[in-house]
């Protein structure tokens, strides 16, 4: 097995918000959704609609959608729900050693996640950014995961074949699945180390309760050798 790339899902994998200051959970208190799958659905629909737009953008565009009488103070809110998510924004334990311990056994890192533009400004205030090679967010291409071919994006700028590269993330429908498709190895994080079949198989290589335990998985150890 000649692993050359590691692949990183970013929410509840790299980083996390606490539930108070989840933005879809505030944004539908605010607006009165009967869930936040009503929020999530219109920031992947603004996403999908116009890849490559900036923060700005996007927000004045979530917005109108779902503030279409233009009312101050809800857009005072809502302006004030997707900041304190991102001030909130914390990485997991282990985070910075992993993916230094990486890179200095030679391997390429990249970053895969479905994502509004907001998370660019979490990149930043986590020192995320300049320990990646490549970050590739659904907003930008217009895919979601585990569409393949946001990992096909990502594994091109990486220059390195599927066979080659590991994914490691909090979902097996998404992150998982989406890069097993493909033919990567796969490391699940999940806190409750639950079953891991979907759809009758199991697509998962390993999985742990938390990043930190990545040092103890045969792939990890098999690249500081």
């Amino acid at each position: 097995m000649n692993i050359r790339a590691w692949i990183f899902d970013l929410g509840n994998t790299l980083m996390s918000i606490p539930s108070e200051f989840d933005e879809e959970s505030c944004l539908q208190a605010i607006l009165g959704y009967g869930d936040s799958e009503q929020v999530r659905s219109i920031i992947y629909r603004l996403c999908d609609l116009y890849p490559g737009q900036t923060i700005e953008e996007f927000l004045r565009r979530f917005d109108i959608v779902v503030n279409p009488n233009g009312d101050t103070n809800i857009r005072s809110m809502i302006i004030s729900a997707w900041n304190k998510s991102i001030e909130s924004a914390q990485l997991k334990n282990g985070v910075w050693q992993i993916l230094d311990e990486l890179r200095a056994a030679g391997m390429k890192l990249g970053l895969v996640s479905n994502t509004p533009p907001t998370s660019q400004q979490i990149l930043d205030r986590l020192k995320l950014r300049e320990r990646f090679d490549v970050i590739v967010f659904s907003c930008e291409v217009g895919y979601l995961k585990p569409d393949p071919r946001i990992f096909e994006i990502a594994l091109k700028r990486l220059k390195v074949d599927p066979q080659n590269a590991i994914v490691v993330g909090d979902k097996i429908r998404t992150d998982i699945l989406g890069g097993a498709i493909l033919g990567m190895k796969s490391v699940l994080v999940e806190e409750r180390l639950r079953c891991v079949i979907e759809n009758g198989q199991n697509y998962v290589d390993a999985i742990i309760p938390n990043l930190i335990d990545l040092k103890n998985t045969s792939l990890y150890r098999n690249i500081l050798k």
